[in-house]
């Protein structure tokens, strides 16, 4: 007898960029966020060696959401944008927090991801076409990176923290 359950789907998140309500609300996609140990070049004649060093490399994370009638999500993202780079250190200034929770079958938390100093990195096109008749949802992407990531297990209580080594 197969007793086998599908531990994990990828429909049953939530997110929210904290002062983003309506961004959350909207989204429909975002990936786990991806790192990797970073190269260290090792100089040997007649060529070098890639290895790897002690450093972690954190992902920048593109989400996807649908664009409100109003464009609401779009305007404030495009103003936060537009706030970081007012000054040089604005984008320190405007950094914010958010979190992904990852939940099971039973909509229980079984992970959650905490993302320290995001910052807004980019927003993507909106089309517009005269060619299509039908009611198509917009749809646009929002690229953020982040200075620390904080994952928690909830299953055995681990918690691993990364943060972003700036080069």
């Amino acid at each position: 007898m197969n007793n086998y359950n599908n531990p994990s789907r990828s429909n049953t998140f939530e997110f929210e960029i904290n002062g983003f309500k309506s961004l959350s609300i909207q989204l429909e996609e975002i990936p786990l966020t991806g790192i990797a140990i970073g190269d260290a070049l090792m100089e040997n004649a007649p060529y070098n060696l890639q290895v790897p060093d002690n450093r972690v490399d954190l992902d920048a994370l593109s989400v996807t959401f649908e664009v409100s009638e109003g464009f609401d999500e779009w305007v404030d993202i495009c103003e936060w944008i537009y706030l970081c780079t007012i000054t040089n250190d604005a984008h320190i200034k405007y950094a914010t927090n958010a979190v992904m929770v990852i939940q099971d079958n039973n909509y229980l938390p079984v992970m959650t991801v905490e993302y320290i100093g995001v910052q807004p990195m980019a927003l993507g096109q909106i089309v517009y076409s005269t060619t299509n008749d039908n009611v198509v949802e917009m749809k646009s992407n929002f690229t953020f990176r982040y200075d620390t990531i904080k994952v928690t297990h909830m299953k055995s209580n681990r918690v691993i923290e990364f943060h972003n080594i700036m080069r």
